[in-house]
């Protein structure tokens, strides 16, 4: 499976996401000079973690982003997947599926976040290894956001927070600032 087809499941997703986003941050780390196992570990979840929110925000963009066993366990259709403007005016049950089934990607991404989070203290900062970490900070800004709106991917302010003049904008991209500020978790 690639990133351009369906997952069977979300463990496949994981599995992938394992093989592909956290090994860019297992980079990450060594080019900073952080080599351990807990590293890797709070490394491999923010790797999982961002690879889940990317997939649930190219919903509509051409990927379907949903496993297959999500879709079939909530009736999602493809279709409504690959081109969800007709249900953006709908808030009836297709619509509400697509919601159950990002709510309970994003639950998973979110679990993935917190255990990065209860251990970011392994990973040493004075090296620039917290830096080199910092797709968890997109990655739970979004998930925030999403759950502001009940998980609705289809939701107008969603959209609206890539559009880099628009108010909602330039809230994500401050907030987004504070929380790089923190030094991320």
């Amino acid at each position: 499976t690639n990133s351009a087809e369906t997952f069977d499941n979300l463990n496949e997703m994981v599995t992938f996401f394992e093989r592909t986003n956290s090994t860019l941050l297992f980079l990450n780390l060594e080019c900073c000079g952080v080599v351990n196992e807990r590293a890797d570990e709070v490394a491999n979840c923010i790797g999982v973690a961002s690879g889940i929110v990317n997939s649930i925000r190219s919903i509509g963009c051409g990927n379907v982003g949903i496993p297959r066993d999500l879709m079939e366990k909530y009736g999602v259709r493809e279709d409504d997947i690959y081109d969800p403007r007709r249900l953006i005016a709908e808030n009836g049950d297709r619509r509400n599926a697509i919601r159950n089934a990002v709510r309970d990607m994003a639950v998973i991404a979110g679990k993935y976040l917190a255990h990065a989070r209860k251990y970011q203290g392994s990973v040493a900062s004075e090296q620039g290894g917290r830096s080199a970490l910092l797709p968890a900070v997109s990655a739970l800004r979004y998930l925030e956001w999403l759950e502001s709106v009940d998980y609705d991917v289809l939701d107008e302010s969603i959209r609206e927070v890539e559009k880099v003049d628009s108010l909602n904008g330039r809230l994500w991209r401050l907030g987004h600032m504070v929380y790089l500020g923190l030094a991320w978790v």
